[in-house]
């Protein structure tokens, strides 16, 4: 990828100019390289002004930060980290800088500039992701682009050579998705639980406090006792009953959804579920648990 991205030399003697200086430096620094945790996206957060909508959200399927440049990507983002079959996700991912100018002269389209320069820019897939594995495995590159901005001439202008490209590459998918092709009450109940699907770091009063909370959390499931009440409700009795912090059980609750422990066919407003609703997997309840304890003897021995 690397050399990919380096490009020629003979920069005097082209009709177009690019910050090398730039683009080298992201080289250097392994943008656009790696794969899964170790990958780095082309542009981060702190490149691109975004009006406050940008996002840094913890991957489940990557185990890294990701970084997400409006609401749209990172809604998107959710239902790609939930699905299954995607087992890496790279957002921001670099075109090759010649192959990109190379279409756009064929296409007679203007190439995309840095803002306020004339210098060249690379241009980036919104995320690449690796679907499937062995014999099953493809590549699916996703554009993603409110749906108004779909009726900006520009804007279809440098989708078009983002399609060749990828058209080009022969063993890539390429799409287009919008707004409308999401199913926001899924994204919803996800943005809900993300956040806690890594409880780590999170501070508790006593040695093994979040581990019982989750013992009594699986077993209000398990049992009859709070199943006629929504899941919020349910939580504050169980903080009550237990003397926890207010939140602690659903915290608990947003975490063992998020890691599939617990399951529910409710999609919307999961916080409002009744407790009945919901499904306990004991098996990977065990795992998680497991888990945890190798975890916290992990750093007792540090």
């Amino acid at each position: 990828m690397a050399l990919l991205l380096a490009g020629g030399g003979l920069m005097a003697k082209r009709r177009y100019s690019i910050d090398e200086k730039k683009r080298n430096r992201y080289i250097k620094e392994g943008r656009g390289q790696g794969a899964s945790a170790t990958y780095k996206p082309w542009l981060t957060v702190q490149d691109v002004p975004s009006d406050g909508r940008a996002h840094r959200s913890f991957g489940w399927t990557t185990k890294r930060v990701h970084h997400l440049l409006s609401d749209i990507e990172y809604r998107h983002f959710l239902l790609l980290d939930w699905a299954d079959e995607v087992t890496d996700i790279r957002e921001q991912f670099p075109l090759d800088f010649e192959r990109t100018l190379a279409i756009a002269e064929e296409a007679g389209i203007p190439h995309p500039c840095e803002p306020g320069t004339t210098d060249m820019q690379v241009m980036t897939t919104d995320f690449l992701c690796v679907l499937g594995s062995g014999l099953a495995r493809r590549l699916v590159a996703w554009a993603i682009k409110p749906a108004e901005k779909l009726n900006d001439p520009r804007v279809v202008e440098k989708l078009e050579i983002e399609r060749r490209y990828w058209e080009a590459q022969g063993d890539v998918e390429w799409y287009i998705s919008t707004e409308r092709q999401l199913d926001m009450e899924r994204v919803e109940a996800l943005d809900w639980m993300h956040g806690c699907w890594d409880l780590t770091g999170v501070h508790e009063p006593r040695h093994g406090f979040l581990d019982d909370a989750k013992f009594r959390f699986a077993s209000a499931v398990k049992s009859n006792a709070h199943r006629s009440l929504p899941l919020s409700t349910a939580c504050t009795h169980l903080d009550a009953e237990s003397n926890c912090m207010d939140g602690t059980h659903l915290m608990v609750a947003r975490h063992l959804l998020a890691r599939r422990v617990v399951t529910t066919s409710v999609q919307k407003k999961l916080w409002q579920a009744d407790v009945g609703a919901l499904e306990l997997d004991e098996a990977v309840f065990r795992e998680l648990m497991t888990e945890s304890r190798n975890a916290d003897q992990a750093r007792n021995a540090a």
